[in-house]
């Protein structure tokens, strides 16, 4: 079966338990029983490097920084970046009337033709608003749970993905608004991290910058990836006079010492969303 008739199958709805039952509503495409087997090295391979294109991006519900509902040009936007995995951020599914009630996931992944996996972090009328990864590769696992935090709940969306052999783990996250509930939904990332073993990479709106005391405990023993790119000093918020200030950086790709980072942009001439994303190229040694 081709990825795009696996992506076109539709989604299963899962409960799925980490070491403490999951607490989220999370979809998965396709359903994970039908590729739990580990796809084999891709033949006549002849590189131990295995290159990977990764992004994110808040999208704002697929609203564009004109108050437009454009989930049509936020999938050309991601189709023409080329990402291997994405990390998306404030995603509906079927949540408001100004995004249609649309299933932007189910969405995202017909259009891209990549597999996908959604957690929520809010639900209300039958909706759900969360986290979206987007991979051109087979979701093998996947964990979600909802965050601790006072003013609105916030959720992880974690997943494995076997790439050449090799199992690769990759995490997106939306952090709350006050530093106490950040603090708090840093901790519980932490404490998940603790967990796994192997290549990770961590991205997502952080909603704080590099001095936030959250920001901070979450880069320990991670590589803040934009910090050692040429693109060290940008934001990644477009405010209401249409410039990214430095000072509004909150969103991140961060990723264990296994990665080399070849390159990383901050893409600041789109205007699919409020925020602007990140696109980081790196290697990873298969040996």
């Amino acid at each position: 079966m081709t990825r795009k008739k696996i992506v076109l199958v539709g989604f299963l709805l899962l409960f799925i338990p980490m070491v403490a039952q999951a607490e989220t509503t999370s979809i998965v495409s396709p359903a994970i029983s039908d590729i739990v087997a580990a796809p084999a090295q891709t033949e006549g391979s002849q590189s131990n490097l295995l290159a990977l294109r990764v992004m994110t991006f808040n999208v704002h519900s697929a609203i564009n920084w004109y108050g437009k509902f454009d989930v049509e040009g936020l999938a050309q936007f991601i189709k023409e970046a080329d990402p291997d995995i994405v990390g998306l951020q404030e995603v509906d599914l079927g949540w408001s009337g100004a995004t249609n009630f649309e299933d932007i996931p189910a969405e995202l992944g017909e259009r891209l033709h990549m597999f996908y996996a959604f957690s929520a972090s809010r639900e209300r009328n039958n909706g759900f608003f969360g986290n979206l990864i987007l991979s051109k590769y087979p979701i093998v696992q996947q964990w979600t749970k909802v965050m601790p935090g006072r003013l609105e709940p916030r959720s992880f969306n974690f997943v494995q993905l076997f790439i050449e052999g090799r199992r690769i783990n990759f995490l997106t996250t939306h952090l709350g608004l006050s530093v106490s509930d950040r603090l708090k939904q840093a901790a519980s990332i932490i404490d998940f991290m603790n967990l796994v073993s192997g290549p990770l990479i961590i991205t997502g709106d952080f909603n704080g910058g590099d001095h936030d005391p959250a920001v901070a405990e979450i880069k320990k023993n991670l590589a803040d990836l934009q910090s050692m790119s040429e693109f060290k000093e940008s934001g990644t918020f477009r405010s209401k006079d249409g410039r990214i200030y430095p000072t509004l950086k909150m969103d991140y790709i961060l990723a264990t010492p296994e990665f080399n980072l070849s390159s990383l942009k901050v893409v600041d001439d789109t205007y699919t969303s409020d925020h602007v994303p990140l696109i980081a190229n790196l290697t990873l040694n298969l040996e």
